[in-house]
């Protein structure tokens, strides 16, 4: 996530990585990911994690007031 000023406010890890090719080129995040911006703490989930409640459920123990899901759908190719 990237602040208004450009700075890097944190940096997230998918913790559900998806396919043979994700799980060889990334590595699985542990830990959710919140970032406090203007006094709101914001839970930064991303593709295919969005997919797993428990996820969310962690987040908002730990003190998240608002969730992203930023994410894609696609086609297979035919």
């Amino acid at each position: 996530m990237i602040g208004a000023d450009g700075a890097i406010l944190a940096n997230y890890r998918k913790r559900a990585l998806y396919g043979d090719w994700e799980k060889s080129t990334f590595l699985r995040g542990s830990e959710p990911v919140l970032v406090e911006l203007k006094g709101v703490t914001i839970a930064v989930p991303i593709c295919f994690d969005i997919e797993f409640p428990e996820l969310a459920r962690e987040c908002a123990r730990n003190g998240s007031d608002l969730s992203t899901a930023a994410g894609i759908c696609a086609r297979a190719a035919e």
